[in-house]
């Protein structure tokens, strides 16, 4: 199978799985969905095994615990290459800048093509056409 369409496939998963559902911390953030999204492609992510958190505190306790000050931090450990957020292939991580008044520095989106990204905006995980952009980093896809 082409890796375009295992990243098809893999994001219309995530899509199917997530949209529209509010933010629950430790069930359905942009962490827990990124790590959904990125077991559809077959790219494991041994550090976030066993992590749990039901709260914002919570999840920056567990950001803290596995040795990270930030969450872009964090997308870099996963070794993923860094890339210009206009080059995101689907599938791809897009990060946009987080809420001056939260916690993150980032949130954590996927790229669905046409410049549209999948992820939490107003409490709901939706699709939007973001204006400003973080970063982005190429996913690989595994099988």
């Amino acid at each position: 199978m082409s890796h375009l369409i295992k990243r098809q496939q893999a994001t219309q998963a995530t899509l199917d799985a997530y949209v529209g559902k509010a933010l629950r911390f430790g069930v359905a953030d942009c962490a827990r969905v990124a790590r959904f999204h990125l077991h559809k492609l077959g790219v494991p992510l041994p550090f976030l095994k066993g992590v749990r958190y039901r709260s914002a505190a919570g999840a920056e306790a567990a950001l803290e615990a596995l040795g990270f000050e930030t969450l872009t931090q964090a997308v870099d450990a996963t070794g993923f290459a860094r890339i210009p957020p206009a080059a995101a292939w689907a599938g791809d991580l897009v990060a946009l800048p987080a809420p001056p008044d939260g916690p993150f520095d980032i949130a954590i989106m996927i790229a669905i093509g046409n410049g549209r990204l999948f992820g939490l905006h107003g409490g709901r995980f939706v699709v939007l056409q973001p204006a400003a952009y973080a970063a982005a980093w190429r996913v690989p896809v595994n099988g």
